[in-house]
């Protein structure tokens, strides 16, 4: 299992989102990236083998959040609808049956690929990702 936290990211895109410490959030620790706004990604460096894989995403879903899509070098782990009328916090998301062609580096990154029509913005609060390998 490959275990990602916002507090081991290698690069962003803006370059330094926040993070935040917070006792109600799940590691104590989330990133976030607001107001945020359409394509932006935290990114890690992880080895994945060629295979089937499950990702789980626990975030903080919010009235002004995004969807947010997790993806290995172009292929996409799961997207996930982080919007909610109200804060949730350790809301877990979970995708199963992806699969990867091959074995090596990658990158890993939440993207935000755009936002729930009742949502009032792309904000990103992730406190923690999950990918394990199925077969």
């Amino acid at each position: 299992m490959i275990n990602l936290s916002p507090d081991a990211y290698d690069n962003a895109t803006p370059t330094n989102p926040t993070l935040t410490l917070g006792s109600s959030s799940f590691h104590a620790v989330y990133g976030i990236i607001t107001p945020g706004a359409d394509g932006d990604r935290i990114n890690w460096k992880a080895t994945l083998q060629a295979g089937t894989y499950s990702t789980m995403m626990i975030s903080i879903s919010g009235s002004g959040s995004g969807i947010i899509n997790v993806v290995a070098d172009g292929t996409t782990l799961g997207s996930f609808d982080t919007y909610s009328a109200s804060d949730v916090y350790n809301a877990r998301y979970t995708n199963t049956n992806v699969s990867i062609a091959t074995s090596g580096p990658k990158t890993i990154s939440t993207v935000v690929n755009g936002k729930n029509g009742s949502s009032s913005g792309f904000r990103t609060l992730v406190s923690w990702i999950a990918i394990w390998k199925t077969d």
